[in-house]
């Protein structure tokens, strides 16, 4: 416990790439930085969709891992099928080898497809067959693994589809086989490759052939080799488990969390639904909940549907046309039933599925759970099951839900009893006997999240922010001691799901194009495109030019004119409610604003009136959420005023739960109000909702932007936030509240706002001003080594390299290698009166032809490139660089200019490979090493008026970029505003400008480094 007799309170912004924090005591601010822990060192711009940043490698090592075992498999079938006699002999594990044998062999032969037709009724030659059966293993087609996640297309039934159309056009053309269809759509010209290719069409194919060439060559095709070369052809590796990354339960740390296809969890799923839902009675105002008998009724008729639409809910719970269903404004159609039962009730047949008992059910399911093969499963449904072959093979491809549900399988079977008897889930937790909290011995700093005892974190970014998170307060703890209480707020990408991310995004771009929309509109008519004309536009809108209050229709001057007529109004007092949101908003006629709804509720000033009903009924059609607001009675609305309140200083949301518990660790654990074993709240989890009118109403905005919001460009602004949620406790939200209450009194939204000391702008402004940004660095030799594209070994200082016709520019034409190539494209472009291959080779039937007569589909072309190799031996590759690992810079003894070697990260890796210094510091007997710089790393360097100022490394090339240390503005923007501020030219610069390297740490404390 902290020794100071005054309370200190440590008030921390947390988000997905920065931390701010500040120590607070009573009337002073003990001390403040900010850490920035992934501002992107390569200046990726973030896409909101809560990709992780490890997707692009993962998809890159997802397709050389597909390359890889492509090449294998091709390697080992040429070397069996050479063995065999039937590919001319050669080093099939080489690469250019194995290309060249197959080359010559395709210059002497018909095309593979055309082999593959005549496989089937004539003769062919050793090679010719040996030639087939390879062209099979090279394009043996999709084939559906019921354990993998469905991609997009095959989840729209693309896939599915394009076979269907290739088995109909089989039939139609009579082709016996794949291989003989194909060969008449290259005989036609018409295009073979980019199709949907079915595994099974190959593997028969494959069969028909073998039959016929049997009888030709029976001492050579034995019954051994073709399983040997089946086997080499079609065998596909099964997926790996995955199990150890599923998370753990929350309510039961030691077991993982349940399938999602379980039959409690799609349960659990229905009941959390049913309890959700209220209806809405649009005569009465009446909002109520299901009934137990309607629960029921709708449950029992989910459990045997995949879903139910809002219409067939309406049929069955019998209500009225005036009922509306809350949840009906949602973007979903329908709501989810019991998947699972659904679709095995339809395959075993439903007076079957019936009358099994559930352990037989049960048993069912784990069949399909634990058999990954579609044809394995299909024979246990007939062995085992006795299903019809059609409902086997439905069994075998059956798909149910994927992911995970949020909790075990234990807790589901313990809370689902509590759910159907109504309650909701935090009252079905505490039933099932799930309580919060437990005492532990205080830890002296925050352990690491592995060792903290807490079950493991799947969510990247909830790792990587309480990593850091653990970093600062124990840095704030050893210098300072614990603090006495601490406050923090997430931002709400932290507390998200990547999916509940993108659906933030796509709704951040929606309300953005309205936006933009709008101040067209403004600007347009001659009114004044601000935020607040802006917000009272996108209300306009939404209520059809009407207030809701008087039925008045509002006309554009009423509303944007010098005089306005209508008010923006709060549907739930800004004085009782706290709620600033667009939700919370709508117009209002000014005099009617002001003398009659006032501080009130709609229902409290015009419930039991005339009025009522038709405010109501134009209430309705707005979003449900304000129609509700404005339904809601006196419990109703004292209710969602306690939760607001609950919600500012005790944020319930997940990542919120966890940090709490983390930083609980330091005072021996907490329960879900941050409370300890003692009794005394330690920390507050905040939700953000009142941060921003603190700032604005303190003065706080004008620190680091122009006063009337604040500045995200300078990092410092996460310390502004973080000492205002330092400060924000019940007594200064109550003192808020009663600021807009009496602003309601003069048309303002508050009345001035005592801020907790007098002076506290001033030491704010002191404060933030001190601050030094601490960022993370890492000079770990990680990444893209090179570039994707590989190219031949330079020649003459050019390089050749493959490219596809449609994707090069008119420029481009001239460097084509091959001349005979190039005349064909020049002579076709003429021909369509195109200039660039862009414009006229985007459909397949305009390519120009070859020599040969085959469509040119990719090009050799020369570019001047300098390239390094890649790999050994048969693995010898030629590629451009990705980055650079670092800049070494060193001094020449006699005349003190400084120089610079620029390390990629391609050599970083070849020095760490051959167990060489990665840091070169032996530059000649005349030079003296100084230091190196990697991005992300701090410098010092004298400004022009003599100052010094602490600048952070962006990218480094043969010119260094680097931006101030506090400014968060992405490298675009800062090229677009400012013509590359700060770029030097070259090393001897930085000696110019005395340039140090220093090293910054969590606490902002700076420290210079030689190295």
């Amino acid at each position: 416990m902290n020794s100071m007799t005054v309370e200190t309170v440590l008030g921390i912004d947390l988000g997905p790439e920065s931390l701010g924090w500040a120590l607070v005591q009573s009337d002073r601010i003990v001390a403040a930085g900010v850490r920035v822990f992934d501002a992107g060192l390569e200046d990726l711009e973030a896409d909101g969709k809560g990709i992780s940043r490890n997707a692009a490698r993962r998809e890159a090592r997802s397709v050389r891992r597909r390359l890889q075992r492509l090449t294998q498999r091709l390697s080992r079938l040429g070397d069996l099928l050479a063995s065999a006699g039937l590919l001319p002999k050669g080093n099939y594990r080489d690469s250019l080898e194995r290309h060249q044998i197959l080359q010559n062999l395709d210059k002497e032969l018909p095309s593979p497809y055309e082999l593959r037709a005549r496989a089937l009724s004539g003769r062919l030659e050793p090679y010719a067959l040996g030639r087939a059966l390879y062209h099979l293993a090279q394009r043996r087609g999709f084939v559906s693994n019921r354990k993998s996640k469905q991609s997009e297309d095959e989840a729209k039934g693309k896939v599915a589809e394009h076979l269907a159309k290739l088995r109909e056009e089989m039939q139609t053309e009579g082709a016996p086989t794949l291989g003989a269809l194909l060969s008449r759509s290259a005989m036609a010209a018409r295009r073979v490759r980019g199709q949907y290719l079915g595994r099974d069409m190959t593997t028969q194919e494959f069969d028909a052939i073998w039959e016929n060439q049997k009888r030709f060559h029976a001492d050579l095709l034995s019954d051994a080799l073709r399983k040997r070369i089946y086997r080499s052809i079609f065998y596909q590796r099964p997926l790996a488990s995955v199990k150890h990354l599923v998370g753990y339960c929350e309510l039961e740390p030691n077991r993982r969390r349940a399938p999602m296809c379980l039959f409690s969890a799609q349960r659990f799923r229905i009941w959390q639904t049913i309890n959700n839902i209220r209806l809405l009675d649009h005569e009465t105002g009446e909002l109520r909940a299901l009934t137990d008998s309607e629960r029921r009724l709708l449950a029992d008729k989910l459990e045997t549907q995949q879903a139910m639409s809002y219409g067939k809910i309406r049929t069955t719970l019998k209500l009225g046309k005036n009922i509306e269903i809350n949840l009906e404004r949602a973007k979903q159609e329908k709501i989810p039933g019991n998947k699972t039962n659904a679709k095995l009730r339809d395959i075993f047949g439903a007076e079957r599925w019936g009358a099994m008992p559930d352990s037989e059910r049960q048993q069912v399911l784990e069949d399909w759970i634990s058999i990954t093969k579609e044809e394995a499963l299909a024979r246990r449904g007939v062995v085992k099951w006795r299903l019809s072959e059609e409902a086997a093979r439905q069994f075998g491809a059956l798909r149910l839900d994927e992911g995970y549900s949020a909790y075990s399988r234990p807790a589901l079977d313990k809370l689902l009893p509590h759910l159907e008897a109504g309650c909701t889930l935090p009252d079905a937790k505490q039933k099932a006997g799930y309580t919060e909290g437990g005492s532990s011995d205080p830890w002296d700093s925050l352990p690491p999240l592995a060792e903290s005892g807490l079950p493991a974190l799947r969510n990247p970014v909830v790792q990587r922010s309480l990593t850091e998170l653990r970093r600062v307060v124990n840095a704030i703890v050893a210098k300072y001691g614990k603090p006495d209480r601490i406050r923090i707020e997430l931002a709400r990408d932290v507390r998200q799901t990547p999916k509940q991310r993108e659906e933030t995004h796509k709704r951040q771009n929606k309300n953005r194009k309205a936006r933009e929309k709008a101040a067209k509109w403004l600007e347009e008519q001659g009114y004044v495109p601000n935020g607040r004309n802006i917000e009272k536009y996108l209300l306009w809108e939404e209520c059809g030019q009407q207030c809701p209050y008087t039925g008045k229709m509002i006309s554009a001057a009423d509303l944007f004119g010098v005089q306005p007529q209508f008010d923006i109004e709060h549907i739930i007092p800004l004085p009782r409610s706290l709620d600033d949101s667009f939700m919370n908003k709508t117009l209002c006629d000014v005099r009617e604003n002001r003398e009659r709804k006032h501080n009130r509720t709609p229902f409290e000033a015009y419930s039991g009136t005339a009025r009522w009903e038709e405010i109501s009924r134009r209430a309705a059609k707005l979003s449900y959420a304000k129609a509700r607001r404005f339904r809601m009675d006196e419990k109703e609305t004292a209710r969602l005023l306690d939760a607001f309140t609950a919600r500012q200083l005790n944020d319930t949301g997940w990542a919120s739960r966890w940090a709490k518990k983390y930083l609980g660790l330091l005072y021996g654990g907490l329960n879900d109000d941050g409370i300890d074993a003692f009794g005394t709240r330690r920390v507050f989890a905040s939700s953000g909702g009142v941060t921003a009118m603190f700032r604005h109403e303190w003065g706080l905005d004008s620190i680091l932007g122009d006063g009337t919001s604040k500045s995200r460009d300078d990092h410092r602004h996460h310390t502004v936030d973080a000492i205002v949620v330092a400060l924000t406790d019940d007594g200064r939200i109550k003192a808020l509240a009663d600021a807009a209450r009496r602003g309601l009194e003069v048309g303002r939204r508050f009345a001035p706002l005592t801020p907790p000391w007098d002076t506290l702008r001033a030491d704010v402004a002191k404060t933030v001003s001190a601050v030094v940004v601490s960022h993370r660095s890492s000079r770990r030799v990680r990444g893209p080594l090179h570039a994707a594209t590989f190219y031949s070994p330079q020649g003459n200082g050019a390089v050749h390299v493959r490219k596809p016709l449609a994707s090069l520019d008119a420029k481009k034409v001239s460097a084509i290698v091959d001349p005979a190539i190039r005349a064909a494209v020049v002579a076709k472009l003429a021909e369509l009166g195109k200039e660039s291959p862009k414009d006229a080779f985007k459909d397949y039937e305009n390519l120009p032809l070859d020599p040969a007569g085959r469509p040119i589909r990719r090009v050799r072309i020369e570019d001047k490139l300098t390239v390094y190799p890649i790999g050994e031996g048969h693995r010898l590759r030629w590629a451009e660089t990705e980055r650079n690992h670092h800049m070494a810079i060193y001094a020449s003894i006699e005349d003190k200019t400084w120089k610079s070697e620029i390390v990629s990260l391609l050599e970083a890796h070849r020095r760490k490979r051959a167990g060489e210094p990665i840091i070169r510091t032996d530059y000649g007997p005349r030079t003296e090493f100084l230091f190196t710089l990697s991005g992300g790393e701090m410098i010092e360097l004298d400004e022009p008026d003599g100052k010094r100022a602490l600048y952070r490394i962006r990218t480094i090339s043969e010119r260094l970029f680097f931006l101030r240390a506090a400014d968060a503005r992405p490298k675009k923007r800062v090229k677009e505003e400012d013509t590359f501020a700060g770029l030097t030219a070259n090393a001897d610069t930085l000696r110019k400008r005395h340039c140090r390297k220093v090293a910054v740490t969590p606490l902002g404390e700076l420290k210079h480094v030689s190295d």
